[in-house]
């Protein structure tokens, strides 16, 4: 796979094409080893799909960022500084920090991990107010016409 600085780029059509290069065979037992070799490479494929392609830094424990809980209302903050791959929850100033799994980043408008290809961290800021929502009831009455 080429990879250009933290990136890793699979081609897809290149692993398919090499999976398939196997050829035809009329042994039963050679057509099942051609099997398992194509699912084994789709399933590789389907992992790189899934993960996001971003090679990012294992960390073992959450880095230290100048984010700060002070006038914070009550809430899921993503870190920007450490890439999203921290995140904070806030109560009354005080601050817990945690980790996300490794390969995946702190998703600021579901307010959950998730991979790295379903994150834009540079936006997560935007989706703070988003933690303004908690504790509050929506009104799901419906009125039924007669």
């Amino acid at each position: 796979f080429p990879v250009s600085g933290n990136t890793l780029v699979p081609s897809p059509v290149v692993i398919i094409l090499w999976c398939f290069a196997c050829g035809n065979t009329h042994s039963s037992a050679r057509q099942a080893a051609v099997m398992r070799s194509q699912l084994a490479c789709l399933m590789v494929v389907l992992a790189c799909q899934t993960t996001g392609q971003e090679v990012l830094p294992s960390l073992k424990e959450v880095p230290n960022t100048a984010f700060s809980c002070l006038e914070r209302p009550y809430g899921y903050y993503a870190d920007m500084e450490a890439n999203c791959q921290a995140f904070h929850i806030c109560l009354n100033d005080l601050k817990w920090s945690f980790l996300c799994p490794n390969q995946t980043l702190f998703n600021q408008e579901y307010f959950v991990c998730d991979y790295a290809i379903n994150v834009d961290c540079s936006l997560a800021a935007s989706f703070y107010s988003l933690n303004d929502n908690f504790g509050k009831v929506e009104d799901t009455t419906e009125v039924l016409a007669e």
